[in-house]
C-alpha cells in the first residue's frame, strides 16, 4: 500500500464527505417531491369530488369530518388504517413512476478533486 501525504488523505476525506452530502441532499429532495406529489394526488381527489370548486371541496371535507366525528372509535380506527394504506400505495406508485429521476439523481458524475483525467 502506498502511503499518501496527509494533505492528500485529508482532501480525499473531504471530497468523500462532500459527495455523501450531495447524494443525501439529492435523495432528500427526491423524497420530499415524491411525498408532495402523493399529497397533491389526494387533494386532487377531493377537489374532483367537489366538482372542481372551492365550495364543493369544503362541502366534501365538512361531510367527511362530520361523519368521522360521529363514528365510534372502532370505525375511526378502521378508517385511519384505510387512509394510511391508500396513502402508502399512492406514495409507492408515485415513487415507482419517478424512479427514472431517482436513478438520474444517483448517477450524477461526481467531481473528483480537480485533477485532469
Amino acid at each position: 500500500m502506498i502511503a499518501l501525504p496527509r494533505s492528500r488523505q485529508r482532501a480525499d476525506l473531504v471530497q468523500r464527505g462532500q459527495d455523501t452530502l450531495f447524494v443525501a441532499l439529492r435523495l432528500a429532495g427526491w423524497g420530499a417531491t415524491t411525498l408532495l406529489a402523493a399529497l397533491g394526488t389526494g387533494l386532487l381527489v377531493f377537489v374532483a369530488l367537489g366538482s372542481f370548486t372551492f365550495a364543493g371541496l369544503m362541502l366534501q371535507l365538512g361531510n367527511l369530518a362530520s361523519r368521522f366525528a360521529a363514528a365510534g372509535p372502532a370505525r375511526q380506527s378502521e378508517f385511519e388504517a384505510l387512509v394510511l394504506a391508500i396513502f402508502a400505495t399512492v406514495v409507492a406508485l408515485t415513487a415507482f413512476f419517478r424512479r427514472a429521476s431517482l436513478r438520474a439523481a444517483l448517477t450524477v458524475p461526481l467531481v473528483t478533486g480537480g485533477e485532469d483525467q
